[in-house]
């Protein structure tokens, strides 16, 4: 059983051999063995009357709902305490192996890769269990698909499909002006399209903000002083239906 493990464990690790035979010999204690069985009056037993080892030590059956193949993958979940700042669009939860049980069946022993084994509850942890494809013979696949009919004899052409969806032009359209339509990349590209006039008045406008807060204070260059250079950054908003509502821009120093 140990064996087994060890060869389906992905990536392969003999390593954790300790870990699987701690496992295989959980999961042994929970079988019914055929040396532990209780005889009826008449001397005659049946398979049902076996008991497993963990049922003669704890007068009860055993349980097996929370037994799972050893190496299966799964996600353990990061308590927000322990999530780095900034990590909003980072994920939840950690991948990570399972190598074992303890002696709660809601805990178990997890490794994540190249990092060291820990416990983890049962409600923190999430099995990705992906059954495997049943593999078809070969020589039965290829029989299927020689004894086919070929539709249509190879030395002809394909034939063209009939109904063909085609974009109506008026689609087309919009979809060639929203592309024209891009917002401009630089100052350049800005005063020299056609839609020049409106980025001229939107900077002039952000200026005279800016000017009227009092963002700044003209004053000399002072020696040896560097000067942090701006850039202008243009946007296009859209309506639901994909028109220009608006276009903005700011002026941002390059820090």
């Amino acid at each position: 059983m140990v064996r087994s493990m060890l060869i389906h464990l992905k990536p392969a690790d003999n390593r954790l051999w300790a870990e699987a035979r701690s496992a295989a010999v959980y999961i042994r204690n929970r079988l019914r063995h055929s040396q532990l069985k209780q005889r009826a009056s008449l001397g005659e037993y049946t398979p049902a009357q076996e008991k497993s080892p963990f049922e003669m030590l704890h007068n009860k059956q055993p349980s097996i709902s929370h037994l799972q193949p050893f190496g299966s993958l799964c996600y353990i979940h990061i308590p927000e305490e322990k999530r780095s700042a900034g990590s909003k669009l980072q994920s939840r939860a950690g991948r990570s192996t399972f190598v074992g049980y303890t002696q709660s069946p809601n805990i178990y022993k997890v490794q994540p890769a190249n990092k060291q084994i820990f416990t983890v509850h049962s409600k923190n942890c999430t099995f990705v269990n992906h059954p495997e494809p049943t593999p078809q013979p070969l020589s039965q696949t290829a029989n299927q698909v020689l004894s086919q009919p070929l539709s249509q004899p190879l030395n002809q052409p394909l034939n063209e499909p009939d109904n063909i969806d085609i974009p109506h032009s008026s689609t087309l359209l919009a979809i060639a002006l929203a592309v024209n339509e891009c917002a401009p990349k630089t100052f350049k590209q800005a005063t020299t399209c056609a839609d020049a006039p409106r980025w001229y008045k939107a900077m002039q406008g952000e200026l005279k903000l800016l000017a009227s807060q009092d963002v700044w204070t003209v004053v000399p260059i002072p020696p040896r002083g560097s000067i942090v250079e701006c850039k202008w950054v243009y946007k296009i908003k859209r309506d639901s239906a994909g028109q220009i509502a608006n276009i903005r821009q700011d002026w941002w120093g390059r820090g």
